[in-house]
Parts: structure tokens; sequence; C-alpha cells
């Protein structure tokens, strides 16, 4: 088995592991989740009602890559990039860490590249002695990380025992590496950190190590003979119950208006848009498949003659030639306001209809004002696909529209061919639906949600259905060949692979 990461990187993050997950907690209690707004150039973030000073870590990619914020092109030179810069010369240091020396870091041979980003964000929190992380999603299934370096956040106290065991003991199991360790933990590199960030004199008894809280409670640590972590108490000052642990609270700060905060897509029309979706994606493909086959100069602009209900796709041929389809309006939507106006397609009706009995009918309106969801163009997106695959179209088109708005057709001609199961291209078919709904889904029904999207793809075109890998995968049957979806621990659709059943890892 290969290493998750070096050795030298293990011995940098290891002690820091403890009172990073404290400190992490501390500042969501802190600072509420909410709508994200960030100023690069000011090095500020707006989150929860305040506003932030704070450095970009880094980033995480679709394709399981992590990117440093000092490698980003974008941000050379920018004083946003200031913290990074100084993980980047630790890791120049001495015999090198890798994972911090190099601009991209490759996650894809962890198990789950997702959450190792959080993880390499978590020590990178713990090397920078950072006060807390802002995450947030940028676009698709993508996220930015920014480190909190705002004095106004406190540094967390040990506290009440419950919560200090849970950081110690996470701690001592977040790193684990049989490829380096064996069999052996790393409790007593985690404890002695956490000691030494509150600046605890290390107290070694035959009970274990440990040390004396600021408030006179007496922590003692069980490390087994492996180095892992075998118990962790907390007695008050007369070896009784502990006291309380102190209250810290965040000073300073510079309070915004947080003012309402972005809905995402309404979760009773979810069981109408999840099986249909990557199905509508599919038929966008069928039809570029057949554009292209006729003609279809890829990439040229397509125009739309209202008084013929047709779409002109125009060819690489010399002269005025074009590709015609026949077609109808879904609607219009003008990003400047965020709404939408249905054109009356009757094909769009069930989708209507369905929004107002799953008690939305402010979508089922004629005129939509999306402003109130996020991704505003995305609710857009999932909405046209969705009709267009109620409706029985071959694929939706969109056509510039006067005020810089997007008009939203969906071809009907039957010379279009439907979709099929294409093993070549469910990867690209259900990332691409997966893409649009993430970042406008709940992320406290995110893992139901993002399998019932793919499970949605597999059903449309009657392939059977693998439910044998837990919550990790679904796969769906192409013959003797396999698509398997990987979820990461969140829910999110972290890849597609195809093989012979049962070889995708």
């Amino acid at each position: 088995m290969s290493p998750f990461y070096s050795r030298e990187f293990h011995d940098l993050a290891r002690p820091h592991l403890g009172w990073v997950l404290e400190q992490y907690n501390l500042f969501d209690e802190l600072v509420p989740n909410g709508d994200v707004n960030v100023d690069f150039a000011a090095c500020t973030v707006r989150r929860g009602g305040y506003e932030l000073r704070v450095g970009l870590l880094g980033s995480y990619a679709e394709d399981g890559t992590w990117l440093w914020g000092w490698a980003n092109p974008h941000f050379e030179g920018a004083p946003v990039i200031a913290e990074t810069e100084r993980l980047r010369t630790l890791g120049a240091a001495g015999p090198g860490v890798p994972e911090l020396a190099e601009g991209l870091v490759d996650l894809n041979h962890l198990p789950d590249p997702r959450l190792g980003s959080d993880h390499l964000a978590l020590a990178a929190m713990g090397l920078l002695g950072a006060r807390g992380l802002v995450i947030f999603n940028h676009g698709g299934r993508a996220r930015t990380f920014l480190v909190v370096t705002d004095p106004g956040i406190p540094f967390a106290r040990p506290g009440a025992a419950d919560g200090v065991e849970a950081c110690l003991r996470n701690g001592s199991l977040l790193f684990g590496d049989s490829a380096w360790d064996g069999e052996r933990g790393y409790a007593t590199a985690v404890v002695r950190g956490y000691l030494a960030h509150h600046g605890l004199t290390e107290r070694v008894g035959e009970g274990g190590i440990g040390g004396v809280f600021d408030n006179g409670n007496v922590l003692t640590v069980r490390i087994g003979a492996d180095d892992t972590l075998d118990g962790v108490e907390i007695t008050g000052p007369d070896g009784g119950e502990p006291l309380p642990g102190p209250t810290v609270a965040a000073t300073g700060l510079r309070r915004t208006d947080a003012g309402p905060q972005p809905e995402p897509f309404p979760s009773g029309l979810l069981p109408t848009v999840l099986p249909r979706l990557a199905l509508a994606l599919a038929q966008d493909l069928a039809l570029e498949d057949h554009l292209r086959e006729a003609g279809w100069s890829a990439g040229a602009g397509v125009e739309w003659d209202a008084d013929t209900a047709t779409l002109r796709y125009p060819t690489a041929a010399e002269g005025p030639g074009a590709v015609v389809v026949a077609g109808r309006e879904i609607g219009v939507f003008d990003p400047a306001t965020a709404t939408w106006e249905w054109a009356g397609w009757e094909g769009a009706e069930p989708l209507r209809a369905a929004a107002g009995d799953s008690g939305h009918p402010e979508l089922a309106a004629d005129g939509v004002d999306l402003s109130g969801y996020r991704r505003p163009a995305h609710i857009v997106d999932i909405l046209t696909r969705t009709a267009a695959g109620l409706g029985s179209g071959r694929g939706v088109a969109t056509v510039p529209a006067d005020g810089g708005r997007t008009r939203y057709v969906v071809v009907t001609d039957p010379a279009v061919p439907a979709a099929r199961a294409d093993l070549e291209r469910v990867a690209e078919v259900i990332l691409g639906a997966a893409n649009l709904v993430h970042p406008v889904a709940s992320r406290e029904s995110l893992r139901r949600d993002m399998r019932a999207l793919a499970r949605g793809y597999f059903e449309a075109f009657g392939l059977p259905t693998l439910n044998m890998y837990g919550p990790e995968a679904l796969g769906g049957l192409f013959g003797l060949y396999e698509a398997r979806v990987l979820f990461s621990v969140d829910g999110t659709v972290q890849s597609v692979e195809v093989g012979l059943m049962g070889a995708p890892r």
C-alpha cells in the first residue's frame, strides 16, 4: 500500500491536529455558516453577518486535485496568498515536504479525495496557527478554502471534558497511515502538540501524559503501547468533577448585514427533477451528435425563428447553409434581474403543475423571481432540462435575446434521435448533472439527492442498478460492463468509473 502523505508532512502536521479541530469547531460556533462573499483584493470575506480578514489557502477541483493559493496564477504576487507563501517556504526547507512545496497536489490516491482536501486544509490551518477556515463552492463541485487570520476570532481554550476528548481522539485518527505506521498510532504527538499550543506544562505519570488547565482542571491521557489513544480523563482541581470550561467570545469583529440567505432548490420538486436531469443532458449530447453529422460547425451561433418555430444551426459548408430543426420556446431568463418567464409551451405544463403540487406555486407562475435562490442560472438550467424531459424534447438550445437575456428553446424535431445508454459518455452526463444540482442542493439531503440523480440515469435507460457498495458507491450495469458512481463522505458525486463489472475500485 502506498502512503497517503509523505513522512515529512505527517511529522509536521500531526502535532497540530488536536487543537486545530478544537479551533475549527469554535470558529463555526462564533461565525455561523451562510452565504459567502469574498473580496480577494481586500483579503476579506463576509459570512454569517461578519466581515473577516482571510487569506487564500487553496482550491479543490473536480478532478481530485488541490491547488495551493501561491500556485494560482490569478493571484501571483497578491497579498491574499501571503499565508500560503509561508507554507511554500516551509515545504522547501530541510528535506522538503512535497505536499507543501508542489503547487498542485493530486489527491486521487486517497480513498476519498474530496475528504482529503478537508484534511489537507486542517493541517495547513494548524501549520499556520490560523483561527478558522471558510470553505465555499465556487462552481460545480469545486471548492475554495480560505484561512482566517482575523485577530477578532479568539483562540479556543480547553473547555468541556467531552469536547477536549473528542478533539484529541479524532485528531489521533485523522492522519493514520498504515504504509508508514503499520498498526501504530501517533497519539503522543497529538497530545503534546495540544499542550504546547495551549502553553501548558506537560506532566508525565503512571496514568499517562497530560497537564493542568487554566481553571485548575487536570487532563490525563492514557497512551497505549502502540501509541494509540486509550482514554482521556479530565478531573477538577481536587480530583472530583471538572469545573466548567472558560467562555470564549469574539471581540472586535466587524458586523455586516447578512441579509436573507439564498434558498436551495425547492426540495419538494426534486423527486420530479432528479430522475430526469441526467437523461436530459444525455439528450443534449444526442442533439449535438445529430447536428455535427449534418454539418453543423460546432460553436457557431444558433438562431431562433419564432415565425417558423425553427432553430438554424450554421454549417461549415460555404454559403448560408444551416441545419434546421423544429423547436418550441420554453422561456426567457434575465440574469440582471434573476427573473424567468415561461413561454407557454405545453410540454412544460407537467413540471409547472408539479411545482404547484409540491408547495412551490411561485415556480409555476408565468413570471418567476429567482433572486431569492442560490445560483438562479443553475435553477433555470435545471428547470428547462426537466421540462424538456417531461415534454419528450430532443434537447435544449440557448439563444441570445434582447437586453442581455437568454432564450431557452426545446428541440421537438423527430429527426433528432432519442438518447441511448452510452458507456463512453455516462461519466460526462452524470457529472454534468451533478455540477448543476450540487451548488443549489441542500447540504442536509445531499447524499440522498445525488444518489437519486445517479439512479435516475440508470433507471431511465432500463439498466440494472447495483446497490451492493453501501453509501460509498452506486453502480449501473451495461451488459458485462459497469459504471460506478463514487460518492464522497458528504454525499457529493466524486467520480464515475467505468470497467468490467466488479473492476472499478
